[in-house]
């Protein structure tokens, strides 16, 4: 509770900006003002617990009210501390986009096909993009931890052009770019399996 006794607040880049001496007052006034302010609080929940505790060793709290009190004053030092770093403007969006994706006359065109499909989209990185399985299911997309098994199937079948297994996950339709003016065009692909196969 007394910060200044015993450090002086020095931090790993305050010697790139030896320069600016108010601003190096500044950081290291905000760090002491911290540390002063985390140290009561924490002495205020110590001494709530030990409070607490000190009832229940001379019979004045019982224990199945003791332990509830105690979890309450964790959840409460907690949750003050959490909501510094993590609070409501988190998880609200600031502006809100009506439709994250713009459709293409190719998504569109597939888009009338009323029955189940799937849709390869080599117009964008394949496996690295969310914008086909925006409007379709789509064979690719995106995910930090695909499964091994379809990672391989990636790598050893997809990459090579298997049609037979690309055929076998229903890939229906395949976006490509149009070699003359770039656009995104769809190929149907007849030989899709289908939603189930033997």
């Amino acid at each position: 509770m007394l910060p200044g006794l015993f450090c002086d607040f020095q931090g790993q880049s305050d010697e790139q900006l030896k320069q600016y001496d108010w601003l190096l007052t500044a950081l290291r006034q905000d760090r002491e003002s911290a540390l002063t302010s985390d140290a009561f609080r924490s002495f205020f929940f110590i001494l709530l617990s030990f409070g607490a505790m000190y009832m229940w060793l001379i019979d004045k709290l019982k224990v199945n009210v003791l332990l509830p009190l105690l979890a309450l004053l964790i959840l409460a030092d907690m949750w003050t501390v959490d909501k510094r770093y993590l609070n409501d403007s988190h998880f609200t969006s600031k502006t809100k986009a009506e439709q994250p994706f713009e459709m293409t006359p190719a998504d569109q065109q597939i888009l009338q096909d009323k029955g189940y499909y799937r849709v390869m989209n080599t117009s964008v990185s394949t496996f690295n993009d969310a914008s086909t399985s925006y409007f379709h299911r789509s064979i690719g997309g995106y995910h930090g931890a695909k499964l091994k098994r379809y990672q391989e199937l990636i790598e050893n079948q997809i990459s090579k052009g298997n049609m037979n297994v690309l055929n076998m996950l229903n890939a229906t339709y395949f976006i490509v770019r149009n070699s003359e003016n770039q656009q995104p065009m769809v190929q149907q692909n007849p030989g899709a399996l289908g939603a189930a196969w033997v």
